[in-house]
């Protein structure tokens, strides 16, 4: 075990340390939903589930905004030991770094891997419950459920996956206390919906039913699963037992879910993928098995450091749009990457939305002291923004940033 432990934390060096980041458009939601939690109301999402943003505000609040970065880290080390203590499979740990949009996302402030440790750790609570009958751990599984729900609302979910698992492996069904236990998942969703609004709460789902194409998944398999799709033909071999539905059910459910949702990204699946390495790990029984997967890490590693590699770095256009921004505060902004330029222009960022024919209409209501243009949107045209002034221009290999100023 100290040996699997020693590679554990080689991998999540590796991990830390050889993928390049780069900070993502929701990323930068989160960021600033934290901020506001902490009194900074320059901008905030009332869509977006709280517990992410709210782990990541003491970081501000204590003035520790240098670290936010190393949270993340702390979230990776305990799905690994959840996923330990959960599977009692250190092989299945290993596995779960072969996939590339797992390494993709581990060291980012989103909300997959968090809402992924959650459910990990609601399964290991009813796992305990039908073992040894404490309720306690029957209440605590509802709970984090309610916390995986309040991380990624699709994952509310997880109630009917842990329900199912109480009615297949609880000996004695207690119903007084299955009972009780909702009160758990339901009190603190109900807190949320008070304190943000059932409109906001209900209108992120409707933000979720933007058409993708129905083979999103199935098109992205090797970015999801890397070379350890080559294992697939190994599960036609192994011979199912009724303990395997503890990772059996979580993989399917999860799966139709995020299937049958209109908006799909690869990235949606990650919280099935500690179960698909748990299948593999116990389809795979040759006593080569470790060397392997460290391979499948190392070539999984590669493929996500170039994927990384392709995209532009773009950190030094906005180290330059937060220095104009400097001594400017408390001025609405146009922009057209409105939770990034919040971030670092660190004041009130609306949205240029498409349509193009009503960008001009917009700007008229809305009355901004400044617009804040890229190059990258579809309706880059100047003849937009007449009415103003072009005060800056930021360009580099990745865009053109113009601000224009009324």
């Amino acid at each position: 075990m100290k040996k699997e432990i020693i590679l554990i934390g080689l991998i999540i060096f590796s991990t830390f340390f050889f993928i390049n980041q780069n900070t993502e458009w929701d990323e930068y939601v989160y960021l600033m939903n934290a901020k506001y939690f902490i009194g900074e109301k320059i901008y905030f999402e009332n869509i977006r589930p709280p517990l992410l943003p709210l782990l990541i505000s003491p970081f501000y609040l204590l003035g520790l905004e240098n670290f936010v970065f190393v949270l993340p880290l702390f979230i990776l080390i305990g799905v690994c030991f959840v996923l330990l203590k959960f599977s009692k499979d250190d092989s299945a740990v290993l596995f779960l770094f072969a996939f590339p949009i797992f390494l993709m996302y581990a060291n980012k402030l989103m909300t997959s891997v968090l809402a992924t440790l959650f459910l990990l750790i609601s399964l290991y609570f009813m796992k305990k419950h039908v073992k040894n009958g404490k309720k306690k751990y029957l209440f605590l599984s509802y709970f984090f459920a309610s916390i995986t729900t309040l991380t990624r609302y699709p994952l509310g979910i997880s109630w009917i996956i842990i329900t199912v698992l109480y009615f297949i492996f609880s000996k004695k069904k207690q119903i007084k206390e299955l009972f009780i236990s909702q009160l758990f998942f339901i009190v603190p969703i109900i807190i949320w919906i008070l304190i943000i609004g059932y409109e906001s709460f209900f209108y992120a789902f409707l933000w979720g039913s933007h058409d993708s194409n129905q083979l999103t998944y199935l098109i992205n398999i090797f970015t999801i699963l890397g070379p350890s799709i080559s294992f697939i033909p190994l599960i036609f071999f192994k011979k199912f037992e009724k303990k395997d539905w503890w990772y059996l059910i979580p993989l399917l459910i999860i799966l139709f879910t995020f299937q049958i949702f209109t908006h799909k990204e690869p990235r949606y699946l990650i919280p099935i993928l500690p179960f698909i390495a748990i299948l593999f790990s116990k389809s795979f029984n040759s006593s080569i098995k470790k060397p392997i997967i460290i391979a499948f890490f190392i070539v999984s590693l590669l493929i996500t450091n170039f994927y990384f590699s392709q995209i532009c770095d773009n950190s030094d256009n906005l180290n330059e749009l937060s220095s104009f921004f400097e001594n400017v505060s408390d001025k609405i902004i146009l922009s057209t990457f409105w939770p990034t330029c919040s971030y670092y222009t660190e004041n009130t960022n609306y949205g240029i939305f498409e349509p193009c024919d009503t960008v001009y209409q917009r700007i008229n209501e809305l009355n901004a002291s400044y617009i804040v243009i890229s190059s990258n949107y579809d309706c880059f045209n100047q003849e937009l923004f007449k009415d103003y002034s072009l005060v800056k221009l930021i360009n580099d290999s990745c865009e053109t940033i113009l601000i224009y100023k009324n």
